[in-house]
């Protein structure tokens, strides 16, 4: 799917919502939409491992929650990111996670 950016559009999240899911990476950067490939394969083994590390070294010993992609992160809805992992507080892990239920991971 071919996306046309007109060059005065300001990117929302509810704009992202209507987008099909195709494999590709979508995220609006202040209002700029980017448009990434999928991952490959390289890249999903280093984020598996890592993965790994993080949730030994923080989610064993209860110091933080470690989430693996894919998820939104909605800093604004202009501002609307896909982190390949997110590392939230264990003391804030249930209101991150309450958010994630409520509106895909709202930050």
């Amino acid at each position: 799917m071919e996306i046309e950016q007109p060059p005065d559009k300001v990117w929302t999240y509810d704009d992202l919502e209507q987008f099909e899911n195709d494999g590709r990476k979508y995220e609006i950067f202040d209002g700029e939409l980017v448009v990434s490939p999928g991952p490959n394969l390289d890249h999903q083994c280093v984020i598996g491992r890592l993965h790994i590390a993080l949730h030994t070294a923080l989610q064993v010993p209860k110091l933080a929650e470690v989430l693996l992609s894919p998820f939104d992160v909605i800093l604004s809805p202009t501002r609307v990111f896909q982190p390949d992992l997110l590392v939230v507080r264990w003391g804030r892990r249930r209101d991150a996670i309450a958010s994630a239920v409520r509106s895909r991971l709202q930050i």
